[in-house]
């Protein structure tokens, strides 16, 4: 039997964008690292922390079979993007072979909360979701999704929302 994948609304116990509630950082990161303990279709990598010494998180979504696939996927991309002496029809089959990679950031600057905040939702629906159009995705797209280009400024926004709350 597979493992029940937890909803963000199950683990922050709220739906996120709801009024008046902002998940801190630290827990979405907590909930991106549980999603990989539930699913084989996503990978946390931490890129290191950030300037406050905080996870600065890249999460790769796609099919089980493209993820136990990556090296051999990156190598077919890298050589078609540089064929250097690939003739055509060395090429045709690689280009069947080949998957889009798509890199989704979702928040830059600290006060854009927005996107971080819906990003738990959308790899949830990547990892959970059944139907024909989640699954072609998953099978031709390796998604890197980088919940947030500034962890210390989503703390900071965060911090200061629930402190000043009300």
């Amino acid at each position: 039997m597979a493992k029940k994948v937890t909803s963000p609304e199950d683990f922050f116990g709220h739906q996120l964008g709801a009024d008046k509630k902002i998940a801190r950082w630290d827990r979405i990161v907590e909930y991106f690292h549980r999603l990989q303990k539930e699913s084989k279709k996503i990978k946390v990598m931490d890129m290191g922390p950030s300037t406050e010494g905080h996870p600065f998180l890249a999460v790769l979504i796609t099919s089980e079979e493209n993820m136990k696939n990556l090296d051999k996927i990156q190598d077919t991309n890298i050589t078609l993007t540089n064929p250097g002496e690939l003739t055509e029809e060395e090429a045709r089959p690689l280009v069947g072979e080949g998957k889009a990679v798509v890199i989704q950031s979702m928040s830059l600057h600290a006060s854009e909360i927005g996107g971080t905040q819906m990003a738990p939702e959308l790899a949830y629906d990547l990892l959970t979701r059944d139907d024909e159009e989640t699954k072609r995705i998953l099978d031709n797209v390796v998604s890197i999704m980088v919940p947030s280009f500034n962890p210390d400024g989503q703390i900071m926004v965060t911090d200061w929302y629930n402190k000043t709350l009300g």
